[in-house]
């Protein structure tokens, strides 16, 4: 093969090698507005910025096509899904900002007296909630368990509560998904006596009126 032939050969290997690539619009679709495409490269960028939370943001369907430089030309075509993933921007909201509850003293140690929940518009992972108290929690008399599924946050008593020590707990509870925090609700709890008779005061009245007993 002589020098020229080999010239030419190579020029006819570059031409049919060289591929440019477009995205073609699809009847009815307009996702290919969202993205350009590298005419030589081929590489795909979004135009804008994209909101998951947006219904027609989610996902795209684009139609890109191939086509080389040979004489006809001859092109094809491929289809791209683009889904767009979640960034876990939104912060878990409660349905109620102020609840207010009355227990008794006598209340065991364990029970669950409310339970939270919160709306969180992202999904999968990023809507997992985790509930703690703030503020307010005198003698760390309350705790909150958390549970995944349901998604939900319990409150409930850690420490026996005594009427005559406090008779009332404004608890600020907040919730988390793990970026960002929830507005800070106030939950107010009063403590109701048991309207136990002591037994000094039983031994009392045993001892005035033992007569009659």
């Amino acid at each position: 093969m002589t020098l020229e032939q080999i010239k030419e050969r190579f020029l006819f290997v570059c031409m049919f090698s060289q591929v440019t690539y477009v995205i073609d619009a699809i009847d009815g679709i307009n996702d290919h507005r969202y993205f350009t495409i590298d005419a030589n490269s081929g590489v795909i960028s979004s135009a804008q910025t994209f909101d998951r939370e947006n219904p027609g943001q989610q996902s795209f369907l684009l139609i890109v096509k191939a086509t080389d430089k040979g004489n006809p030309p001859l092109s094809s075509r491929i289809s791209v899904r683009i889904v767009v993933v979640d960034d876990n921007d939104m912060e878990p909201k409660f349905q109620s900002r102020d609840i207010s509850l009355t227990v008794n003293e006598d209340v065991p140690v364990g029970e669950v007296i409310l339970l939270f929940t919160a709306e969180d518009g992202d999904v999968g992972y990023n809507t997992i909630v985790n509930f703690f108290i703030s503020n307010g929690n005198t003698g760390q008399a309350f705790d909150v368990i958390n549970k995944v599924s349901p998604n939900r946050g319990e409150l409930v008593v850690e420490n026996s509560l005594d009427y005559e020590a406090t008779r009332e707990y404004k608890l600020t509870v907040v919730g988390t998904d793990g970026r960002s925090s929830s507005q800070a609700i106030t939950v107010s709890i009063k403590v109701s006596g048991s309207h136990k008779v002591s037994h000094s005061v039983s031994s009392n009245l045993r001892t005035l009126f033992g007569t009659f007993w």
